[in-house]
């Protein structure tokens, strides 16, 4: 049965070797008969996510980039998106990598089947370029990537969704 996975990251900057402040990946099994979407099971599922915040020292390290626009932007921000920004309860981000790949062979990802949803495509940059970085093995190939703003815009005929 084909598995939808949800990857988000935030970043100090919009260029591939851009600092990462955060990630997150939520995995959601195909919408059946048998699990149907509703409010209970989109509760369950919110909650078998994992969310990660990676050190930034360790990525300046490694010539990874800040940029000043966004830094302005994500000080323009309300608190709850502020948090993202303190430097408290960071990991390695080599080891946040290794997690979410832990959690994907967990939830069986298969690359043949399954599919990984972001936003307008550049979290997969993102995602390649710190695999790169850190010098892990890409688990997530390209392909299996879709743009969830597409989607949306294709079923609703906005990108937000809102129509």
């Amino acid at each position: 049965m084909r598995k939808h996975f949800f990857i988000d990251m935030e970043t100090l900057g919009t260029s591939s070797d851009a600092v990462i402040l955060s990630m997150a990946i939520l995995c959601v099994p195909e919408i059946t008969e048998n699990f149907p979407l509703n409010e209970e099971n989109f509760k369950r599922i919110m909650w078998c996510g994992k969310y990660w915040k990676l050190d930034r020292k360790s990525q300046l390290d490694f010539n990874r980039k800040i940029d000043k626009r966004t830094v302005m932007w994500w000080n323009q921000q309300g608190a709850e998106a502020k948090e993202v920004l303190s430097n408290t309860n960071c990991v390695n981000p080599q080891t946040a990598l290794m997690d979410l790949h832990q959690y994907c062979y967990d939830k069986e990802f298969n690359p043949k089947e399954d599919v990984v949803w972001s936003r307008r495509m550049i979290d997969s940059i993102w995602y390649s370029s710190l695999c790169q970085t850190y010098n892990v093995e890409q688990l997530l190939p390209y392909w299996c990537f879709r743009d969830t703003a597409t989607a949306l815009e294709l079923v609703t005929g906005d990108t937000n969704g809102s129509k």
